[in-house]
C-alpha cells in the first residue's frame, strides 16, 4: 500500500501487537511461577520483583515512556492505546476520525 498514513498505522499496530504478546507471555510465566506450575528462572524472578515493586519491566519499554510511570499505570496506558488502534482499524475511513496523538507509539 502506498498510503503513508496506512503504513504508519500498520507499523504502530505491529509494534503494539508484539508488545502485548510479550506482556501476556511474561505475565503467564509469573503466574505459573507463583502457582508452582513452573520452577522459577532468574528472568522470571526478576520480572516478578519488578512487577511487585510496580516498576515497568525494561523489556516492555518499546517507545518513550515517562520514567516515573508505574507498571500498573503502564498497563492501563497500553490498554488505552490498543483501544484507539482497534477503533481506527475498524473504520474504512480511519483517516477522517480524531486521533489521540499522545496514544501513538511514535508520533
Amino acid at each position: 500500500m502506498t498510503n503513508p498514513l496506512f503504513r504508519f498505522l500498520e507499523r504502530e499496530i505491529t509494534v503494539i501487537n508484539a508488545l502485548v504478546k510479550l506482556i501476556l507471555k511474561q505475565l503467564c510465566q509469573v503466574k505459573d511461577m507463583a502457582d508452582g506450575v513452573n520452577l522459577p528462572s532468574s528472568d522470571v524472578k526478576g520480572l516478578a520483583i519488578e512487577l511487585f515493586t510496580d516498576r515497568v519491566p525494561k523489556g516492555w519499554i518499546k517507545f518513550n515512556v515517562d520514567p516515573s510511570l508505574k507498571a500498573s499505570e503502564f498497563i492501563t496506558d497500553i490498554r488505552k492505546r490498543v483501544d484507539q488502534f482497534n477503533k481506527l482499524v475498524s473504520r474504512a475511513d480511519y483517516q477522517r476520525h480524531g486521533v489521540w496523538f499522545g496514544g501513538l507509539l511514535f508520533p
